[in-house]
């Protein structure tokens, strides 16, 4: 049985460690023989003219308009079939759901197995956290009910 639990422990920490998103840091500096330069220049001046933003944001308003001017239903409802969230879970929350499950059942089968002070095992004098043959046939709490002291 510790044989069994150990390897699903491990196998546990190998899922939780793959399946967790990975985590990406700054993107790398610039190496060569001007990468302090590189640092250090002012930035290109542009020849072209900047767009009016001004200009740009009255259009795209107008446009904005000109669609909330019109109403119709059957638009209306596609576009809140597109934007409607997606129902049900993504295949990461499904698989620590699962790993979280698993574990769970693992320590409840050994607090239930280990829980307990045994005191007649199957074969006599083994050892139930190494042996796996190794049966408990009478624990502590089961005499404290039924009355019976211990020697």
């Amino acid at each position: 049985m510790l044989k069994i639990a150990t390897t699903l422990f491990t196998m546990l920490a190998v899922l939780s460690v793959t399946i967790t998103a990975p985590v990406h840091g700054q993107p790398p500096v610039k190496s060569g023989p001007n990468a302090a330069v590189a640092h250090n220049e002012p930035a290109p001046k542009a020849d072209k003219k900047r767009p009016d933003l001004k200009k740009a944001f009255e259009e795209e308003t107008k446009k904005f308009k000109a669609k909330s001017a019109e109403f119709d239903p059957v638009k209306l409802e596609l576009e809140k079939s597109r934007q409607q969230a997606k129902k049900g879970w993504s295949k990461r929350d499904t698989a620590f759901m699962v790993v979280f499950a698993v574990g769970i059942a693992v320590l409840v089968v050994l607090l239930v197995k280990y829980g307990k002070n045994c005191i007649e095992t199957t074969p006599p004098n083994c050892n139930i956290g190494t042996d796996d043959n190794c049966y408990c046939e009478r624990y502590e709490e089961d005499d404290k009910a039924r009355g019976v002291r211990l020697p």
